[in-house]
């Protein structure tokens, strides 16, 4: 999932895993305005009771985290 951001120098979070206690590992990049990366970094932890560039709506932790019902 994909984020605008405003974050030393990024411009977009890659969010690669939410983990059940906030925090999450992204990728942040640097677009330009014709889409070209300029700055790329890989595996980048968030502390989410922390700080976090991004906000998540509950739409998206449940498809970054989706609940499965235990009946087949």
């Amino acid at each position: 999932m994909e984020k605008i951001i405003d974050f030393d120098g990024y411009n977009v979070a890659i969010i690669k895993q939410l983990f059940e206690n906030g925090n999450c590992i992204c990728n942040l990049q640097f677009r330009d305005e014709n889409g070209a990366l300029g700055k790329n970094d890989t595996d980048i932890l968030f502390f989410g009771d922390v700080f976090c560039p991004f906000e998540l709506t509950e739409e998206e932790i449940e498809e970054l985290n989706p609940t499965y019902s235990e009946e087949l």
